[in-house]
């Protein structure tokens, strides 16, 4: 998945049913765009997307698979947070 500009329009590239998919984000917007695709990859999967700002400011992007769907409430951008991992987990920090 990922975001090409095309013109003065960000559009996104996806994998859904082992079909490329491409389609106009609809926006210039670069950051808009980015939650735009965010949006895509929880809707067209069991994935939970999070964008977390960490203590010092940074904002990073945290997905989870979904083992089930929770009832409770969703989380709220001033909401503290823990974040961790098992060891066995596959983990990427891009700079």
């Amino acid at each position: 998945m990922g975001l090409v500009k095309r013109g003065t329009l960000w559009w996104m590239s996806f994998m859904f049913n082992g079909q490329q998919v491409r389609r106009s984000t609809g926006t210039s917007d670069r950051r808009l765009a980015e939650a735009i695709l965010g949006k895509v990859k929880v809707q067209i999967g069991n994935l939970s997307l999070y964008r977390v700002r960490t203590d010092a400011g940074r904002i990073i992007e945290v997905s989870a698979q979904n083992r089930r769907r929770q009832a409770r409430r969703y989380l709220e951008w001033d909401d503290r947070v823990h974040l961790s991992w098992d060891v066995g987990s596959a983990l990427l920090l891009t700079e």
